[in-house]
């Protein structure tokens, strides 16, 4: 069966919204963070996919192999998908990220 691992960004630590310096020791801290990617009526969110995945569109995505039984591949994780989700997600632009 195959695996899919939603792609991912790196992340700049900033300690508080809004604050531009980044003279101390934390300007180091990188750290990568996951997007999600939904597959609705038989459509990809577009390549690379989101990072704030709403209530609404997890509720209105497919049923399938990913979070809570839909179609809902959340950033961070690695899923075990079926071969249409395969194709699917292949077809949008994610075979890099299927194993």
């Amino acid at each position: 069966m195959p695996t899919f691992k939603p792609p991912t960004y790196e992340q700049v630590f900033n300690p508080e919204p809004g604050a531009t310096d980044r003279s101390g020791l934390m300007r180091y801290y990188h750290f990568p963070v996951g997007y999600s990617v939904i597959i609705t009526n038989g459509q990809v969110t577009a390549y690379p996919g989101t990072t704030t995945p709403t209530q609404a569109e997890i509720d209105a995505a497919d049923v399938g192999s990913g979070y809570g039984g839909k179609a809902v591949f959340i950033g961070g994780h690695v899923y075990e998908i079926t071969a249409s989700e395969a194709n699917l997600l292949t077809n949008a632009g994610y075979g890099a990220h299927i194993t």
